[in-house]
């Protein structure tokens, strides 16, 4: 059987093992138990017309997942919904569409310089943080940021305040600089959302857990998590929440005109590679330009045409429903993640199925 994709059904050439490994998970449970004498798929073994009808009604609940966005930069702003995926905040069409983008109504906006705009990234220094807690604020020395990160903050964290219910609360730092070779993604590859949808949690102490104490003591929940949400706000027109993102590279990264609007639907880490060819029109993103989008938006980081060095940008909203410590960076001036909004669990989030630890939130 050769391997399925998202556009066909089953066939009846087999697969080769290196194939069946690098399928999502649906798709290689098709191919592998169609074949397995014990697995009740096999009741369909030579049974074509039956298995195109299974796998056609997978192919409608993936496609139903997708929530294309698009139409909604065409309609007039009093007519924009809640469903926009992204924005190119440095692209002047958009304040037409998401006029309250370059309101005045409040701090920091009579400053603000997304219109026809690119920013200027800080001098590299080789940074290399990853969802850094820190409180976002109109003062640099209000952020509990360290000194070193004070350029970033002047060229392009200042300009991430659009919700003012943000400032004050904890957010997440992300940045990322460094020589890429050629070919070669600075981040995770393939198309992924930011929300990595369903996460099984163990409650109880390291220690009770390392010693094998016994599941009966230890607490277990499935949680879907959030990072940053992200919506547009249709009474206010105006970006609650959300993923800040900006590269100084082109052709590094791409984004799509959708939303992932079915949990069950994103895979582990956020992967989503089984609904590509369900998605929309995307758009590369621009060097030098700052971006705003939900934490269900799927984007990629692209390999580079030649080596380079690449500076990321990235600032996520406060809500966080996860802190990984073992993967994040602390904060050298003691800011944590808030407790009431999120979680800090142990465990690499890499190893997929296994459940993460859920600390006493000291750190």
């Amino acid at each position: 059987m050769k391997a399925l994709d998202a556009t066909e059904g089953p066939s009846s050439n087999m697969a080769t093992r290196a194939e069946i490994r690098s399928l999502d998970p649906i798709t290689k449970a098709f191919l592998e138990g169609v074949y397995d004498e014990e697995c009740v798929l096999f009741k369909l073994n030579g049974l074509c017309h039956l298995l195109r009808e299974v796998w056609g009604h997978v192919k409608k609940y993936w496609r139903d997942s997708v929530y294309e966005t698009r139409s909604v930069r065409y309609q007039r702003a009093t007519e924009v919904g809640d469903m926009v995926a992204y924005i190119n905040l440095n692209n002047p069409d958009n304040y037409q569409r998401f006029p309250l983008l370059m309101d005045e109504s409040y701090e920091r906006r009579t400053a603000f310089p997304y219109y026809n705009r690119r920013f200027a990234f800080p001098k590299p220094k080789n940074i290399n943080i990853n969802m850094m807690p820190f409180i976002l604020s109109n003062k640099f020395k209000d952020t509990c940021l360290p000194k070193y990160l004070k350029a970033y903050w002047d060229s392009l964290i200042t300009y991430c305040i659009l919700d003012k219910n943000e400032v004050g609360k904890v957010c997440y730092l992300t940045i990322h600089e460094s020589e890429i070779e050629e070919n070669s993604s600075q981040r995770r590859p393939g198309i992924h959302t930011e929300s990595p949808g369903k996460i099984e949690l163990r409650y109880g102490s390291v220690d009770e857990i390392d010693k094998g104490q016994g599941d009966s003591i230890i607490e277990r929940e499935t949680v879907y998590h959030h990072w940053g949400f992200g919506l547009y706000d249709k009474t206010t027109m105006n970006v609650i929440g959300g993923i800040f993102m900006a590269s100084n590279i082109a052709d590094s990264c791409r984004v799509w005109d959708c939303q992932i609007v079915d949990n069950t639907c994103i895979g582990h880490l956020g992967d989503i590679e089984h609904l590509r060819s369900f998605l929309p029109e995307n758009e590369v993103m621009e060097p030098n330009c700052l971006y705003w989008l939900t934490d269900r938006t799927p984007h990629e980081s692209l390999p580079l045409k030649e080596k380079t060095y690449r500076q990321f940008f990235r600032l996520v909203t406060s809500q966080v429903s996860l802190w990984f410590e073992d993967h994040s960076t602390k904060n050298p001036l003691g800011v944590v993640p808030d407790p009431n909004i999120t979680k800090i669990v142990k465990g690499s989030k890499f190893n997929k199925g296994e459940a993460y630890i859920v600390s006493d939130q000291s750190i």
